[in-house]
């Protein structure tokens, strides 16, 4: 007979035995991964079945899009889309026509698009210049239509594991509460089955993401279909997705020798000729209607009133400057903007009138008419308007001139130049002092950019070069001189800037001026021009459709806007340009 105590020993130690070897799925933390699986099951995203077609001028790239295909056709050279293009491909025994998307690229139906094998693949392009053939060939393996599933159990087992896990864990928890240890012993053992039954029993670990082999290099088939990502050896991996979004471009690279530039830090001055200051050459108190800062101002202009310092007449002093400032006003509003609203009135009004006219027997002659008689009614307008502008002037004339000979000795300031109040020092009843400075006038159409060269280096520069601002502005400067006084060891330069402007006095740039010495490479936009995460210089040479690599390259600047690479590049690859800086971002 067996003892009851004997028996509940026996299986308190087989369930103990039983919970302490149930095998546990284990999953590695990042950066303990060892195995090539592993690596497979870090994926992040399915990649669709590809192909690659290239020519001496076109560059078409061919993805699996559900159940079409897609196709991104660019030119071979500038990495530019192509678009207004007929693509015609032949697919096996089946030809069809490709039809232009919203997004720039083309699509087709590709009925085989869930049937492995490997189809032959022929594009003719037609409508960007010669016509053009290519060919290529779509794999699609078994994994492309169907998704990899986990291994494990099957769905009714699982959830009859389940609910058997929840009933052990139930009566293993009462039997502790009883203090029943052993029993307890033998539930948590069933307990620890149970949970085997539901989760499976796993026959090896299982890595966290950035854990594979870190030897392993992908390729551009390998990622994601529309995310960047850097590969183990540096290269970048960029769908067409990607390219189209950034706008990424490439050029051809070609040799070349040019004339480095010497760069000198500038910064932008205000022209003496356009620009000025505005001083009183008495003692005084300062009042009239003073201008606003950013105001625009004629030259002439009355800006304020200094009287003397006692002079009690200051309601003669203010009636003064407020004579002054109507008299300003009133010959702006007597010039063509002061009565632009009816003279676009009266445009409007012909405009209405030539329309009808022309459709004349076909609308109604009351529309007609009534179009004559508001141009006339416009043109009515105008000419008040410009009557009453000459009237309000010649009363401000006179006014004013009446006030200037009321007897008084206000010194009135006036604007020696046209263009922008910069700086307005002065306020209303201040007294200000001989020379000193109420008003500084800025033209912003004349500009100056003044550098410094080396000594030495100043006389065999180029009479024209270029300014780049901090923003990535690039200003085209003419040489307008340098100072034959040394400034701190320097040559003082100036340029004129050719061209409009909207840059301000005191702004930094950085000054390009061609030298006379020859320098050998390959010349490439700035923007092509990175840095890397070390500091390091380099530029991305495309290698495939979509791929790059970052390649170190000794650069010299030739002007505002490209640099020659002296190293690194040969003549005919393809460099990424406009982008590159965010291809760097990539990792």
């Amino acid at each position: 007979m067996i003892n009851p105590r004997s028996l509940k020993s026996r299986l308190s130690a087989l369930g103990l035995m039983t919970a302490i070897t149930l095998p546990v799925p284990l999953w590695a933390g990042p950066g303990h991964d060892h195995g090539t699986e592993a690596a497979t099951a870090s994926v992040a995203a399915p990649t669709s079945p590809r192909f690659e077609a290239v020519s001496d001028r076109f560059e078409v790239v061919g993805r699996l899009d559900g159940e079409n295909l897609r196709l991104w056709v660019d030119d071979w050279a500038t990495n530019a889309p192509i678009e207004g293009t007929s693509v015609n491909l032949t697919i096996g025994p089946r030809k069809a026509l490709a039809k232009a998307d919203v997004d720039g690229t083309y699509v087709l139906p590709f009925p085989e698009h869930d049937t492995p094998g490997t189809y032959p693949v022929t594009i003719s392009l037609r409508g960007a210049g010669e016509p053009a053939l290519l060919g290529a060939s779509l794999v699609i393996d078994d994994s492309a239509g169907h998704a990899h599933a986990e291994e494990g159990l099957p769905l009714g087992l699982m959830f009859g594991g389940a609910a058997l896990l929840l009933g052990v864990a139930g009566g293993a928890l009462f039997l502790v509460r009883r203090k029943r240890a052993g029993l307890a012993l033998v539930a948590f053992g069933l307990l620890a089955g149970s949970w085997t039954l539901v989760t499976g029993t796993p026959s090896e670990l299982v890595a966290g993401p950035g854990h594979g082999d870190e030897g392993h290099t992908d390729v551009a088939g390998d990622v994601p279909d529309n995310r960047a990502m850097r590969l183990a050896d540096g290269d970048i991996v960029a769908p067409k997705p990607m390219q189209r979004l950034i706008g990424l471009r490439t050029i051809l690279a070609g040799n070349s020798a040019e004339g480095s530039a010497l760069q000198l830090n500038g910064v932008v001055i205000a022209d003496p000729n356009g620009s000025g200051v505005v001083q009183a050459s008495s003692v005084g108190r300062v009042s009239g209607q003073l201008p606003a800062l950013g105001q625009r101002v004629v030259k002439g202009q009355v800006l304020a009133l200094v009287s003397p310092a006692l002079d009690a007449d200051v309601s003669l002093i203010t009636a003064r400057g407020a004579a002054e400032t109507a008299l300003a006003e009133a010959e702006l509003a007597a010039g063509p903007s002061g009565f632009a609203a009816e003279a676009a009135e009266l445009a409007q009004a012909r405009s209405r009138l030539d329309r009808l006219t022309r459709l004349e027997g076909v609308v109604p002659n009351r529309e007609i008419a009534e179009a004559r008689t508001a141009v006339d009614a416009a043109a009515a307008r105008l000419n008040l308007a410009k009557a009453q502008a000459a009237a309000r002037l010649r009363t401000a004339r006179t006014e004013a001139s009446r006030l200037r000979q009321a007897g008084s000795n206000a010194e009135v300031l006036r604007a020696p130049v046209s263009g922008v109040i910069s700086a307005v020092s002065v306020a209303q009843g201040q007294v200000i002092n001989p020379g000193q400075t109420a008003f500084t006038i800025t033209n912003p159409d004349q500009l100056l950019v003044e550098a410094r060269a080396p000594s030495g280096k100043s006389g065999p520069l180029a009479a024209t070069g270029s300014a780049r601002t901090s923003d990535g502005r690039n200003l085209l400067l003419i040489r307008q001189g340098e100072g034959l006084a040394m400034v701190d060891g320097a040559a003082p330069l100036r340029f004129k800037i050719d061209g409009p402007s909207s840059l301000r006095v005191g702004e930094p740039v950085m000054v390009f001026i061609t030298g006379s010495e020859q320098t050998a490479g390959v010349a490439l936009p700035r923007d092509a021009v990175v840095k890397g995460a070390n500091g390091q210089t380099m530029v991305f040479l495309k290698q495939a459709a979509e791929q790059f690599q970052p390649t170190p390259v000794t650069i010299t600047d030739l002007d505002a806007n490209r640099v020659i690479a002296t190293s690194g590049i040969k003549a005919g690859t393809r460099v990424a340009t406009t982008g590159a800086p965010l291809l760097e971002q990539v990792r």
